[in-house]
């Protein structure tokens, strides 16, 4: 079987709509063959900066036509995207760009998020002319974009052919180690699964996808990249504020509504309250990171909207939705998050020594297929813990089988899931560790009616007395807002489990201890994170 690259994606869509609108934010409308010229623009631009075959390049930018733009022209140099979180500090940013090599940085510059002022206040040689620099030998050019950027006009693009396996992203994720990992991203594993997701959304030329995912995001990139594969529109949301969310989709005929918990909920009493309905619509997908009862969630949005949701069940690893519900399912099974694999994805479950298709039985879901990861940059050993040598993806969730449907039913690993990302623990207490009074940290997760939050515990130096305030102020220095912990406590000792190889820190204890302490009275330093849900 012949795989199709992200470039012809878009080739063929050209070629099919090419009048047909391609993107839009509600300022800015693109059809398909205005994309395709701007996207030939920007590759000619990266040609001329040096970019070709196999070359790294982030993109640290919101929501905005020109992600995508620049997603697919470094698709047609047969390059590789490395796209970064807008709520990455610039400590972060900055081990991604060392690690990865990027050779150009995109990176965000209006004064509303200020992601290029940040970064070269953290390294001031990104502020001048002396690139590439000690700090990031590999990187050589700095683009940053206010407002709606205009691509210099192409010199002819390098004729750069890009094949099936050819490494298409770096998909950056939190493991159990503190520093993050790339994901390997592959055309073989995004262009596949990209058809079949539009098939299982039943994408036409005539449908408008929301685009109210992050697009760094697996979930954002392959809702993307459905579109694309469909020839529809997307809507670039690039405020989720329902105020602004709202008429952005009404005016854009949204008919096909994804989103996550919180950015649904709140555009659902948005348009109550308003009165302003979405006459187009026909269905949704909702991602669930809010916890408490999904049950609830799906039919309150079912009730909302006028038509049936869906929860996906994905990981990075794998794509965003290996295993999604039908909208003709009857509720109960589309109010759990899971259903059955897309169609180039086999689904089982590890129950002890053995995969199992039992019905009722419950394992570790194991994933195989064209869009599982081949592995980890630079990391062989991670690579080989996560794949097996027969291809099998374990993926340390906990699953159960329901007729011929999995369902996802928590996580076996300590990973954290705060607002959609993942957040490893032990890289929120190597931060906390660095404060000249703290011992040793732990950081666990507990959940409050935004879903899962980190909650840490610490241990003073003898002598010394941390303050929640300090702590949390340091978080804030080297995290992004949503690693930031809800609450951190000072304890005397950790309970420990007793073990043959000594005293064993008890997580499960101090799992339980964070909900006590999520459930009482906010601390009166008035310094922790706030709520609300960012673009």
């Amino acid at each position: 079987m012949s795989f199709t690259t992200i470039t012809e994606l878009l080739q063929v869509a050209t070629e099919r709509h090419a009048e047909r609108t391609a993107i839009s934010d509600g300022v800015v409308s693109r059809s398909y063959g205005e994309l395709a010229s701007r996207v030939e623009d920007w590759a000619g631009e990266l040609a001329r900066l040096g970019v070709r075959r196999g070359d790294r390049v982030a993109l640290w930018l919101s929501n905005r036509p020109e992600w995508i733009e620049v997603a697919f022209a470094v698709a047609r140099l047969a390059a590789v995207l490395v796209p970064l979180n807008p709520r990455y500090q610039p400590g972060e940013v900055g081990y991604i760009l060392r690690h990865s090599g990027a050779k150009v940085l995109f990176v965000e510059a209006s004064a509303k998020y200020r992601y290029y002022q940040r970064l070269v206040e953290a390294f001031p040689g990104l502020g001048g002319a002396t690139l590439p620099g000690p700090e990031f030998p590999e990187l050589n050019s700095v683009i940053s974009l206010s407002g709606n950027s205009e691509p210099p006009r192409s010199e002819l693009v390098p004729d750069e052919r890009s094949y099936a396996e050819d490494t298409a992203m770096l998909l950056y994720t939190s493991g159990t180690t503190a520093d993050p990992k790339a994901v390997v991203r592959t055309n073989r594993n995004l262009v596949p699964h990209a058809r079949d997701l539009a098939s299982r959304l039943g994408l036409g030329p005539e449908d408008a996808v929301s685009w109210a995912f992050p697009l760094c995001g697996t979930t954002g990139l392959m809702t993307a990249l459905a579109t694309v594969a469909a020839s529809a529109k997307g809507i670039v949301a690039t405020a989720l504020n329902p105020e602004a969310l709202g008429p952005l989709l009404i005016g854009e005929n949204c008919s096909v509504l994804l989103g996550a918990d919180a950015v649904l909920g709140g555009l659902a009493e948005w348009s109550v309250e308003s009165g302003l309905g979405f006459p187009r619509l026909r269905a949704g997908v909702v991602a669930i990171f809010g916890g408490g009862d999904p049950a609830g969630v799906v039919r309150r949005l079912d009730h909302a909207f006028g038509v049936p949701f869906v929860q996906p069940y994905g990981l990075s690893e794998a794509n965003a939705f290996v295993l999604m519900g039908h909208f003709d399912d009857p509720v109960e099974l589309r109010c759990r998050p899971g259903g059955t694999p897309l169609s180039d994805l086999e689904v089982a479950l590890m129950a002890g020594e053995a995969k199992s298709a039992d019905e009722g039985i419950r394992g570790e879901i194991l994933v195989r297929g064209a869009s599982v990861m081949p592995g980890y940059a630079d990391d062989s050993e991670a690579s080989g813990v996560a794949l097996d040598r027969d291809g099998w993806l374990h993926t340390g969730d906990l699953g159960c089988k329901v007729r011929d449907r999995i369902y996802f039913e928590g996580r076996l690993k300590d990973m954290l899931k705060v607002h959609g990302f993942n957040v490893s623990p032990r890289e929120v207490e190597e931060v906390i560790e660095k404060h000249p009074a703290v011992a040793v940290a732990q950081v666990v997760g507990a959940y409050d009616s935004d879903g899962e939050v980190p909650i840490a515990f610490v241990t003073a130096n003898p002598g010394a007395t941390p303050s929640e305030a300090d702590l949390v102020t340091l978080c804030r220095q080297h995290l992004a807002a949503f690693k930031v912990p809800r609450r951190i406590v000072v304890v005397d000792a950790f309970p420990v489990i007793e073990g043959p190889q000594g005293n064993k820190i008890q997580r499960s204890r101090l799992r339980e201890m964070a909900a006590e302490v999520l459930s009482k009275a906010p601390s009166a330093s008035s310094v922790l994170p706030s709520r609300r849900v960012s673009p």
